[in-house]
């Protein structure tokens, strides 16, 4: 548990971050769900017909799937509308939310003295619509807004009538082809919520990170801060406690939890002899270390954990660089076939053979 008062900050605002991003993901749950009420009744009038008669009947069926693809596309073109909506919302907030929040952290973050005050009074406060114009991947024309609005109706539902049409023609019955026609649609619930978190939380550390950028006075840059638990990636836990320039995104993946703390000037480089408590971000690799070998084995996998035992990949190994095509550069937990290459097979089934 953090102990110094910036780190309980950090966690205390991260976690009310994440309440908030519930709150939007139960809104659009209740849409989609209500959608999905309506389309399983046409699904079940469609297989209840194919239960009677399941093979002179396939290519009407077929028809009838096609009909069922173009009302599913119209449905979410609805539903995309929320999500978006539900999108400039949870980022608007968020923004706002960074924007106070970094002040905070960078004030916990100095040593608590009377001097303190006189030191943020100096701090530039951010317009949060001009934050919002800068943070290209919320534009209209961006590539997130754009599969809203053009890609994911249809997609969902071309997935939704191709999974039907495969199971029919594959002589499935009706209760298999209603569960896979479920879990495709699912799919699309799944897409907008993850979207959804990881703008708003992309959204939020990017403007916590300009904050910092416009107080280049108070701020010198940031350290990355994972929540170093056992639901935790080991790309973030190789980042963790690792110092970036304010210049510098803080590139987590998609879902990712991990925030900016504020790296500060010190006192003395402000001209004043006070000593100061560095700042503790606990160590990852020790903490990974005090796990035990069934905590270790679950989040790296069997055998990402067998080479990591055997000595052939390193800490540094773990984080890699992806590029997304909405937010571009993001760091990713590395493939054990992308640290070692060929090499890799040697490790995959080692636990079983042991």
């Amino acid at each position: 548990m953090a102990t110094h008062p910036i780190l309980q900050a950090a966690e205390k605002l991260r976690n009310d971050l994440l309440r908030e991003e519930r709150t939007s993901a139960v809104r659009m749950v209740n849409a989609y769900g209500n959608i999905y009420r309506d389309i399983k009744a046409e699904i079940d009038r469609i297989l209840a017909l194919y239960a009677q008669e399941p093979t002179p009947g396939r290519h009407a069926m077929v028809a009838r799937l096609r009909q069922l693809q173009r009302h599913i596309a119209r449905e979410l073109e609805g539903f995309a509308k929320i999500a978006d909506n539900e999108l400039d919302i949870a980022t608007q907030r968020a923004i706002a939310k960074a924007l106070q929040d970094s002040r905070l952290l960078t004030q916990l973050s100095l040593p608590g003295l009377a001097l303190d005050r006189e030191i943020m009074s100096h701090w530039v406060n951010l317009n949060p619509d001009v934050v919002l114009t800068a943070i290209g991947f919320l534009g209209e024309e961006s590539p997130l807004r754009t599969t809203w609005t053009q890609q994911f109706g249809a997609a969902v539902a071309s997935g939704v009538a191709d999974k039907m049409i495969s199971g029919i023609t594959m002589g499935w019955g009706p209760a298999r082809i209603a569960r896979d026609a479920r879990r495709q649609f699912g799919v699309g619930l799944s897409w907008a919520m993850t979207h959804t978190r990881t703008a708003q939380l992309w959204a939020y550390r990017e403007a916590n990170r300009l904050s910092y950028a416009a107080n280049p006075h108070i701020v010198t840059g940031w350290y990355w801060y994972s929540a170093m638990d056992n639901r935790t990636c080991l790309a973030c836990l190789s980042m963790h406690g690792t110092w970036h320039p304010s210049t510098e995104t803080l590139d987590d993946h998609y879902n990712g939890r991990c925030c900016a703390v504020p790296a500060t000037v010190t006192y003395r480089e402000l001209g004043y002899d006070v000593d100061e408590e560095p700042l503790d971000l606990g160590n990852s690799r020790e903490w990974f270390d005090a796990q035990d070998e069934a905590v270790q084995r679950q989040m790296m996998g069997n055998a990402k954990y067998e080479a990591w035992r055997a000595g052939a990949i390193r800490w540094q190994d773990l984080a890699t660089k992806h590029t997304d095509p909405v937010y571009g550069e993001m760091t990713v937990e590395a493939s054990l076939k992308g640290i070692l290459g060929e090499r890799a097979q040697e490790f995959y089934g080692r636990k079983a053979n042991a």
